[in-house]
């Protein structure tokens, strides 16, 4: 998916150089009614964006890696769950626990799973960047 990022990025950048041909960039009435402007320099891909103060950042690798948080996430409540239930509900004094513990498991693990594929993708964004 970083790959797929990086050459849509590359074709963005293409077409950002086409469009210079047809927009000057003194022509404002243009610029105004256009959806893009050619002559602003292209965002480049650093990482996954959680959440952005720009829109229509976040696309498929995002959603990807958000959804697997999620899952791992609900693992970890689960494998909480089922531990908790074999191994320590023998101690009688824990027994107020489990509601607060099953979900900071699955809170913690879903945020170390975004985390970690964060970095994944900035070290592969990085390779990829230095073609």
């Amino acid at each position: 998916m970083v790959h797929r990022n990086v050459v849509t990025d590359k074709f963005k950048r293409q077409l950002g150089e086409l469009r210079k041909w047809f927009i000057k960039a003194d022509d404002a009435d243009a610029l105004n009614v256009l959806p893009y402007n050619p002559w602003r320099p292209p965002k480049v891909h650093d990482g996954l964006k959680f959440r952005s103060s720009q829109r229509g950042t976040g696309g498929y690798a995002e959603l990807v890696a958000m959804l697997n948080s999620i899952v791992v996430g609900a693992l970890g409540w689960q494998i909480t769950v089922v531990l908790w239930r074999t191994v320590v509900a023998q101690v009688p004094r824990l027994s107020g626990v489990e509601k607060f513990l099953a979900p900071a498991a699955a809170l913690i693990l879903a945020l170390l799973s975004w985390r970690w594929q964060h970095n994944l993708a900035a070290g592969r964004y990085r390779e990829e960047h230095k073609d």
